[in-house]
């Protein structure tokens, strides 16, 4: 079996006459038998020349026309044979054979890696190499030796207007014509920079008053002016009045006149084996009982309303025993919930001639 391998090649920059045909004979794969037929055909009739070659073919396996897609790589290099590297390299295009016709254009990206507008035509002698193989990949047919590319008439003359070049068209140039009419003014240009200062000329009249200014800055605060008289006493942490004292109101009819919500804010107890509950701390506190306590109450104000808020944890069935001091109705302390996680309110008064706290209110179960 044989590779037979006919070509009409043209270097595209178009500056050599040589036309070459001719047939290479190469022994390859039994069972493989290849007609390549190579076509330069110019993509445009008046501009550049292309960069870009139309190669068209025809595949045979074993005499039979091949069908399907073939790999194949298309290079060039400066030299007819030898380990240089190739001055353009397709890569491994895929390409698609019907009947055993095939068409593919060299220089087209993608599906090749590169145009053909790093080949250097002018300077080189250029050679086409062919690598053929199998999807999926057998054993690559590299074809040798390499073809070289020469001009064909089209290409030796596509860059030329009545066989000169574009650069030997230029004439010498002609006179000068008349001026044009004037155009219009632009637009301003930037300012200049400033000039230097002229004397001082002579104080000109007062003018008009302008406007108030805006308000400026706080001055120092003042020293401290002499003592006036207080209805209020400073006793070390303590305020005191003799007169009645208004929140909220102008005109307060009481010792304390408030208009608005007032309340105390709930002050959370520490748990342990005796908890002592200073009522300064707030009128409303709370705790959660971890077990069985004994409390201790302090610094009630005669006539002063206290809630306590007991929780039980979340065992429950705990305990508490109560200070000598609270006084209950009927003598008798009350039993509290012992269901896990609920609370009980208890409401004191404290009575300052008796020093009790009086339990006024009960609420259990919440």
């Amino acid at each position: 079996m044989y590779l037979e391998f006919k070509a009409s090649l043209a270097k595209i920059s178009g500056v050599r006459s040589k036309i070459a045909n001719g047939s290479l004979y190469l022994k390859i794969s039994p069972m493989l038998k290849i007609l390549f037929l190579l076509l330069l055909i110019p993509s445009q009739l008046i501009a550049a020349t292309p960069q870009k070659i139309s190669y068209q073919g025809r595949l045979k396996v074993s005499d039979v026309p091949a069908s399907g897609t073939y790999s194949m790589t298309f290079k060039i290099y400066y030299h007819p044979d030898g380990s240089e590297p190739a001055v353009w390299n397709s890569g491994p295009v895929n390409v698609t054979v019907t009947n055993g016709q095939f068409i593919h254009v060299l220089g087209t990206v993608p599906p090749d890696l590169a145009d053909l507008s790093a080949v250097d035509w002018e300077n080189h002698e250029c050679y086409l190499e062919i690598t053929v193989d199998t999807i999926p990949s057998t054993t690559p047919t590299t074809l040798s030796p390499r073809e070289r590319l020469v001009a064909v008439p089209y290409a030796l003359n596509a860059d030329k207007v009545g066989g000169k070049k574009a650069s030997e068209l230029i004439g010498p140039t002609g006179p000068t014509g008349p001026t044009g009419a004037t155009g219009a003014t632009g637009p301003t240009g930037s300012t200049g920079p400033t000039g230097t200062a002229g004397e001082t000329g002579a104080q000109g009249p007062t003018g008009p008053t302008g406007p108030t200014g805006t308000t400026g800055p706080t001055g120092l605060t003042g020293p401290t002016g002499p003592s006036g008289t207080s209805s209020w006493t400073d006793e070390v942490g303590q305020v005191t009045t003799t007169v009645n004292v208004g929140i909220g109101v102008s005109s307060p009819s009481a010792a304390l006149d408030v208009q608005g919500a007032m309340y105390s804010r709930r002050h959370g107890l520490t748990d342990g084996d005796t908890i002592a509950i200073d009522w300064n701390n707030g009128n409303v506190q709370s705790v959660i009982l971890g077990g069985n306590r004994t409390l201790q109450f302090q610094n009630g104000q005669d006539g002063g309303k206290y809630i306590l808020m007991l929780k039980q944890d979340a065992f429950g069935s705990r305990t508490v025993s109560w200070p000598d001091s609270v006084r209950w109705s009927g003598g008798t302390p009350p039993v509290l919930t012992a269901t896990p996680n609920k609370s009980d309110y208890l409401g004191f008064i404290y009575n300052g001639v008796d020093s009790k706290y009086d339990c006024v209110a009960q609420q259990f179960d919440y």
